[in-house]
C-alpha cells in the first residue's frame, strides 16, 4: 500500500515539475543588416526536448521546413529574402518528454524585414449608441480620426441603445450594418460597438463544463459579423434555471437565437467598447468611456510609452490540460522577447508598475476574474 501511495505523489511531483511554458517554444528573431540580411530564430532551451520541427507559411498553408535535434536553440536561414518586403509566419513543433510520456509543445512568430507601411487597411464602421454619441461627440470625433491616420477609413453611425434585451432593436442594429456593409460593396474590415449597443444572445449551451445553472443562450455579437445565414429562433424552446441570469433563458420566437456556433464564417471582425453597469467604479458610464478615450488617444498620439514588457498572471497554470496560458507564453516571447516577461501575480502590481501588455486568466464569474487586475 505504501509503495502505490509513494508512485501517486512521484507522479503527481513529475508533472507539477512542469510549468505552463514547457508546453510552448518561446520564440524570437533577429535581422543582421550588417553586409546582407540574414534572418535567425531562436528560442528558449528546453533540456527534456527531443526535437523541433519547423513550419514555413506559403499561401495560408504551413510547409515543413526543418527537422532539427532537441538540443538546438536557434536556425538560420539559408534564404532570407523570402521575408524581403514581405511577412512570413514560422510555426515550430517541439518534442518533449512529461514523465514518461511524448508530449507536443508549439510556437509561433511573424517575420519581415523592409516592409513597407499599409496605408489603406480598409473600412472600420463605429457604431455608438444615441446616449453615448450625443454625449461624447468630440471624443468619438478624435477616435474616428485616429483610425484614419492609422490607415483605416472610419466612419460613426448611430444605433440604438437597450438597457435591456430587446430583440427590436438588435434587428434595428443588423439592419443598420447589413446596409452599410452593402453600400461599401461588402468591403468592411471591423466592426465597433460602443456603449450599450443592443446585446444579441444565441444557442443553447453551458461553456468550460460549467454545471446546468449557466446552461442556455449567451451574449454574441459575431450575430452582427455574419449576414448570410438564418441563425433561427424556433427551435429551442426550454425555461431554464434563471438563479443567475435571466438573459440566459432561451424559448422560441422570443428573439434569442438558436444557433450555438456560428452558423458561417464572419464577413468582419467585430468588438466592443462598454462601461455600463461597473458598479464597483465610482465614476459614471460617461466619465470612464471619456477616460477610455483619453487614454486611448494619448497612446496613438505617443503621448505616454509604457515599457517594451509583458506582465503574465496565470492563476490557471497547469490546472487542466487546456493549458490555458500557453496562447500568452506563446504570443508575448514573440512580441516582446522571453527576457522581457514578468510572470507574478498581478492583482496590484500595475497600480503602481506599467506594462505594455497583460494577460491574466483565472477562475471567475459574472462580475469579475478572480484575483487578477
Amino acid at each position: 500500500m505504501n509503495k502505490i501511495i509513494f508512485a501517486i505523489l512521484l507522479i503527481n511531483a513529475t508533472l507539477f515539475s512542469l510549468e505552463v511554458n514547457d508546453f510552448t517554444v518561446r520564440l524570437s528573431s533577429k535581422v543582421d543588416s550588417t553586409e546582407k540580411f540574414e534572418v535567425t530564430l531562436t528560442w528558449v532551451q528546453d533540456p527534456d526536448a527531443i526535437s523541433y520541427t519547423l513550419y514555413l507559411e506559403n499561401d495560408n498553408q504551413f510547409e515543413p521546413l526543418a527537422e532539427l535535434d532537441g538540443s538546438t536553440t536557434f536556425y538560420k536561414f539559408d534564404n532570407s529574402n523570402v521575408f524581403n518586403e514581405q511577412s512570413r509566419e514560422i510555426k515550430v513543433k517541439k518534442l518533449f518528454l512529461e514523465s514518461d510520456t511524448i508530449t507536443d509543445g508549439w510556437g509561433y512568430i511573424d517575420i519581415g524585414y523592409n516592409l513597407q507601411l499599409k496605408e489603406n487597411k480598409g473600412r472600420v464602421l463605429v457604431c455608438v449608441d444615441n446616449y453615448v454619441y450625443d454625449s461624447l461627440l468630440v471624443e468619438l470625433n478624435q477616435f474616428k480620426n485616429n483610425l484614419n491616420l492609422s490607415g483605416y477609413l472610419a466612419e460613426i453611425v448611430r444605433v440604438p441603445r437597450a438597457e435591456y434585451f430587446n430583440a427590436k432593436k438588435i434587428l434595428q442594429t443588423k439592419n443598420i450594418i447589413k446596409s452599410k456593409y452593402k453600400e461599401y460593396n461588402n468591403n468592411l474590415n471591423s466592426v465597433i460597438l460602443i456603449g450599450k449597443v443592443p446585446i444579441s444572445y444565441s444557442g443553447f449551451s453551458s461553456p468550460d463544463g460549467h454545471s446546468d445553472e449557466t446552461i442556455g443562450a449567451w451574449p454574441g455579437d459575431g450575430y452582427y459579423a455574419e449576414t448570410n445565414s438564418d441563425w433561427g429562433d424556433n427551435r429551442i424552446d426550454t425555461v431554464i434555471n434563471t438563479l443567475y441570469m435571466k438573459e440566459h433563458n432561451n424559448s422560441a420566437w422570443d428573439g434569442k437565437w438558436d444557433a450555438s456556433n456560428y452558423p458561417s464564417n464572419l464577413e468582419f471582425s467585430f468588438g466592443r467598447i462598454d462601461m455600463s453597469n461597473l458598479s464597483l467604479f465610482e465614476e459614471s458610464e460617461i466619465d470612464l468611456l471619456r477616460r477610455y478615450f483619453r487614454k486611448n488617444n494619448e497612446f496613438r498620439q505617443g503621448l505616454i510609452k509604457y515599457p517594451f514588457r509583458g506582465l503574465l498572471d496565470d492563476k490557471w497554470q497547469l490546472y487542466s490540460r487546456e493549458i490555458i496560458g500557453a496562447e500568452a507564453w506563446m504570443n508575448f516571447s514573440s512580441i516582446l522577447g522571453d527576457q522581457n516577461i514578468n510572470a507574478t501575480n498581478g492583482q496590484f502590481l500595475l497600480r503602481n508598475e506599467p506594462y505594455l501588455l497583460y494577460w491574466g486568466g483565472a477562475s471567475g464569474g459574472y462580475l469579475g476574474v478572480a484575483n487578477t487586475a
